[in-house]
């Protein structure tokens, strides 16, 4: 998964040095820039996407789970249970960058 904060627009930067630019920038949603910060508005539409992700993923958790306890046919339970399993992989792959309890 590509790290969106080593690819924020440059542009944005006020100079403040209060963001510590790239040595200190925040590295995930679980920081939030200073007050000030030339990124906030950035970091804040950011944070909206990642949690629309986490939230239809979760969605999607839920239609499968629906599914597979509505299901009569093996082959098909198996490949719902395979869907629900990489789901559930792709929601862990986002703990690295943010929280995923939403």
């Amino acid at each position: 998964m590509e790290n969106i904060f080593d690819n924020k627009p440059e542009r944005l930067c006020l100079h403040c040095k209060k963001c510590g630019n790239d040595e200190g920038f925040i590295k995930d949603f679980y920081e939030k820039p200073p007050e000030g910060c030339g990124y906030e508005g950035w970091f804040f539409l950011e944070w909206e996407k990642y949690k629309q992700n986490i939230r239809k993923l979760k969605e999607r958790l839920l239609v499968l789970e629906v599914q597979l306890k509505n299901c009569k046919d093996s082959k098909k339970a198996t490949k719902i249970a395979s869907d629900i399993q990489k789901t559930k992989d792709k929601i862990k792959g986002f703990n690295s960058i943010g929280p995923t309890d939403l």
